[in-house]
């Protein structure tokens, strides 16, 4: 039995970028700059695990990081953005895919 490849493609990023890129102004700029960030916020994911004071901390890397594209793209906070932590981050979803035997297999797990 072979143990696969794990394959993963931001399904959840993409559809916010789309989102985005209407929302906008029908601007790549903006779509770029909101896939960019929720791959930043999925990234620090890692903090708010750290006991009392991971979710403290998270809430404060995520604003800095805002802070950070916000000053390179110029993107206010909106609907967008809340939903982004809402459903993505704080439900802690990702699409897991492996290869076995030649098949793909995804599904949703939780971190």
């Amino acid at each position: 039995m072979s143990r696969g490849i794990v394959v993963g493609f931001p399904l959840i990023p993409t559809i916010f970028a789309i989102i985005a890129y209407f929302m906008y102004g029908k601007s790549l700029d903006a779509a770029l700059a909101v896939f960019l960030l929720d791959i930043l916020w999925s990234l620090t994911f890692i903090v708010a695990v750290i006991p009392f004071v991971g979710i403290f901390l998270y809430y404060y890397v995520i604003k800095w990081i805002f802070g950070w594209v916000h000053s390179l793209t110029g993107l206010t906070w909106s609907w967008l953005f809340v939903s982004i932590l809402i459903f993505f981050y704080l439900t802690g979803l990702k699409r897991e895919c492996k290869i076995i035997d030649g098949k793909k297999i995804c599904r949703w797990v939780r971190r």
